[in-house]
């Protein structure tokens, strides 16, 4: 198959057992699927991003082509994820996602390193959100999803999308005020769509 391939061949001919077709899709998506782990979790994410595309497969019954593969593929990082934190979390299985922060999950630094001070304070506010709002916003800024894509990953509306992005980014300015207390930074709400749309969460 040739280089064009579109994400839904290359995902139709793995599922046939074509393990070529299979590392295409992988060096395709394998960045986004690292990033959506890397500030989520303080482990395993290498192992995480294996077993989303590994679930990926698995779910091929799931996806009927009408969204994205790098929606559906989204997807199902974000179910593998939730399992991950019910199993290892200190909350253990029972915590509200749409209430609890990977901080508060997850406990400790992030592994994104090599930052200037504005980005890793981004990093850090973005970790001390919701998860909902967490991933919401990083969609948005990290990987230029639009509404609609968002909404088609994490199985809401878009009007619910929307609702998030604005309360998201609200919470994420006052996060980022707190982490600021006492220091000389430019203005939070200024500078914020610059500051979270310039971090690489896979530099370092």
């Amino acid at each position: 198959m040739g280089a064009d391939a579109t994400d839904l061949q290359l995902f139709d001919d793995w599922c046939a057992g074509d393990q070529r077709a299979g590392r295409r899709l992988f060096e395709r998506h394998y960045r986004s699927i690292a990033r959506y782990f890397k500030n989520k979790v303080t482990r395993d994410h290498d192992d995480l991003t294996q077993r989303t595309f590994l679930a990926c497969v698995e779910s091929r019954a799931n996806y009927r082509g009408g969204a994205s593969f790098r929606s559906f593929l989204f997807g199902v990082a974000r179910k593998v994820l939730l399992r991950w934190l019910r199993e290892h979390a200190r909350h253990g299985s029972r915590f509200e996602f749409n209430e609890i922060s990977v901080a508060d999950l997850d406990p400790g630094p992030s592994t994104i390193v090599n930052l200037r001070r504005e980005q890793a304070l981004v990093v850090e506010a973005l970790r001390r959100l919701p998860l909902h709002y967490q991933e919401t916003l990083e969609f948005y800024y990290w990987e230029g999803l639009d509404g609609p894509a968002i909404a088609e990953a994490v199985g809401t509306s878009e009007a619910n999308v929307r609702n998030r992005l604005h309360r998201g980014r609200r919470a994420l300015e006052r996060a980022l005020l707190e982490l600021t207390a006492g220091l000389t930074v430019v203005p939070v709400a200024e500078q914020l769509d610059s500051w979270a749309r310039s971090v690489d969460p896979l530099r370092g």
